[in-house]
């Protein structure tokens, strides 16, 4: 789909369903900004447990506890894995929620989601 026909469909959804659809728009990406702000706070969460366990990894250098490295080293690796990802794929959502919410809208009338 080029732009052209993007701009087409939105203009003919807006025609069909009138202020109607305004509102349920405007919910939508309310809706979407919120969701994903709460996803990347929990990102980022993720990432501050990664940093913490950082100085898990230090203290157990200094006390030469090779079980606390291990622990702390799997758990810094671990949250930083799945905290980043999920950081960064949301905040397009909480940046532009009006681009994720016409991406779901058009995902919808394509039948791909």
């Amino acid at each position: 789909m080029n732009p052209e026909d993007v701009a087409n469909v939105m203009d003919e959804i807006g025609r069909r369903v009138g202020p109607l659809g305004e509102q349920t728009a405007e919910i939508l990406v309310r809706g979407t900004f919120a969701e994903s702000l709460v996803w990347a706070i929990g990102g980022a969460f993720l990432l501050l447990i990664a940093i913490g366990m950082v100085g898990l990894i230090i203290y157990g250098i200094r006390e030469n506890s090779g079980d606390m490295v291990g622990v702390g080293l799997f758990g810094a690796v671990g949250a930083a894995v799945v905290g980043l990802p999920i950081l960064l794929v949301n905040m397009v959502g909480v940046i532009a929620p009006d681009y994720v919410a016409i991406k779901h809208i058009l995902e919808a009338i394509a039948g791909t989601r």
